[in-house]
């Protein structure tokens, strides 16, 4: 079975949940219904990736692109992509890492969102799968 980078922030999710239950800060309603919405949120991704026919960890990108509002994800994704392409030991080489990361933060600021080096820092460390 292929990986599934983009399930490591959904994992993160129910971990929260989990916690905010343990804690007493939610119901085991409101448990219930968010774990619904989880459910929910990976079927959806899983038949987008389906049907989009891309690779797991660009099809990760994209997903957590759209998620944090990132406009025009498609299009960000496959510059993304690109540099990937560009440097494919970005996982092992520190300096190819850095050069990917570097440009995730020019997608990010051209986009306009907020929290551009938190959201760099998920993206990357989801894509990498670790947890």
């Amino acid at each position: 079975m292929e990986k599934q980078p983009y399930l490591i922030s959904i994992g993160e999710k129910a971990e929260a949940i989990a916690e905010r239950f343990q804690d007493r800060q939610i119901t085991t309603q409101e448990m219930l219904k968010e774990l619904e919405e989880l459910i929910k949120e990976i079927n959806e991704a899983r038949k987008e990736q389906a049907k989009s026919n891309i690779p797991s960890e660009v099809f990760s990108v994209y997903w957590m692109f759209k998620k944090e509002g990132v406009g025009e994800p498609e299009e960000k994704t496959n510059e993304m992509k690109a540099v990937m392409e560009e440097y494919p030991y970005w996982k092992t080489s520190q300096s190819h890492e850095r050069s990917v990361r570097q440009e995730l933060y020019k997608v990010l600021v051209k986009s306009g969102i907020d929290n551009v080096a938190d959201i760099a820092k998920k993206i990357i460390r989801v894509m990498k799968g670790e947890f």
